[in-house]
């Protein structure tokens, strides 16, 4: 039997970001679904326990032997300061490509194809040592519910870098040219600049912070829609969970998005300005946003076409297609330990 252990930190947190999110459905599904040749295991940082199933998940310490190690993180000190890995092990998806490069070629895992030619521009690694995994979306959670009677516009992300990375100024400028549409913004952690969201200038504007990822089901089939104003996305997960509720989706073409939305409405060439400290969407763009909106929102037609082809397309990230090919990647790792 192949043992294989995920080496990472947080199941839990005060915030709710993506890796948290996607770390704990990896610990559900692959442990309910693992061949019987294989073994999976958890080391997080101690007192950390899965939000799913904690009874069935198996947690070991970081060090315990006899594991084949795949690290999450190429930036957290369990991988920084463990300077002797040898040659078996591996590393991803969440990689920060500023650091140096792995020594040897050891296999990678990236969320999408975007990222695992940024990795190869980047580092230099050879494609077969990478493999493309995306993130899955769990269908007893994420499905169609019943939509808000209030139309409602939701957001996902954080506002606590000063990259503005996922695009939070989109949803204010939205609020003011639809002020008879409710928005809701999800923040991953209390946003930095809560002054721009206040309420008593956007009265249509509410936020939910640090929603554990249980909670956000309930929210998001409310939404009649999802404006992501992301300007960077690996493997867009708030995304695929908003696709699977059949909620449509407006977004900027950058990053992973087209990979994984490519039937959604997708905004191509968007522009940003930066003005320090901040890297926002110049006017015109976020114009865009609002025409978007009002044209899916107008078109019935248009409306149910994009909803149904988002619940089809969130069906690629079903959890028995995402973990087959986890446990196809853990079975090149064993042919890699046998050489």
């Amino acid at each position: 039997m192949f043992r294989f252990k995920f080496v990472m930190d947080l199941f839990q947190s005060g915030s709710w970001y993506g890796p948290i999110c996607v770390q704990n459905m990896r610990a559900k599904w692959l442990t309910l679904l693992c061949p019987d040749d294989l073994e999976v295991a958890f080391a997080p940082d101690q007192g950390q326990v899965p939000l799913y199933s904690p009874e069935r998940v198996k947690l070991v310490p970081k060090e315990e032997q006899g594991w084949w190690n795949h690290y999450i993180y190429n930036y957290k000190p369990h991988f920084t300061q463990n300077t002797n890995k040898g040659r078996f092990w591996s590393l991803g998806p969440n990689i920060d490509l500023s650091l140096p490069k792995p020594q040897p070629d050891v296999p990678l895992v990236v969320c999408s194809q975007t990222f695992k030619q940024h990795v190869i521009d980047s580092w230099g690694h050879p494609s077969d040592r990478i493999t493309v995994i995306p993130n899955m979306v769990d269908p007893t959670l994420f499905s169609p519910g019943e939509r808000g009677q209030h139309v409602t516009v939701g957001w996902v992300g954080y506002d606590t870098d000063e990259a503005q990375i996922k695009g939070a100024e989109v949803i204010p400028y939205l609020a003011r040219r639809f002020p008879d549409i409710r928005f809701e913004m999800i923040f991953a952690a209390p946003p930095r600049y809560p002054e721009r969201y206040r309420r008593d200038d956007l009265p249509n504007l509410r936020l939910f912070i640090s929603v554990r990822h249980d909670q956000m089901p309930g929210l998001i089939r409310r939404w009649h829609v999802l404006v992501s104003g992301s300007k960077y996305e690996t493997g867009a997960t708030h995304i695929l969970e908003a696709m699977a509720c059949g909620v449509p989706v407006i977004a900027a073409t950058y990053g992973a998005i087209p990979e994984v939305a490519s039937s959604q409405y997708l905004l191509p060439d968007m522009r940003c300005t930066f003005e320090p400290p901040r890297y926002t969407y110049t006017p015109e763009s976020l114009e865009r946003f609002a025409q978007a909106l009002e044209q899916l929102l107008g078109d019935r037609k248009l409306y149910q076409e994009k909803a149904d082809a988002a619940l089809a397309e969130s069906k690629k990230h079903a959890p028995q297609v995402i973990a087959a090919k986890w446990f196809d990647f853990m079975y090149q790792c064993r042919e890699l330990s046998r050489s």
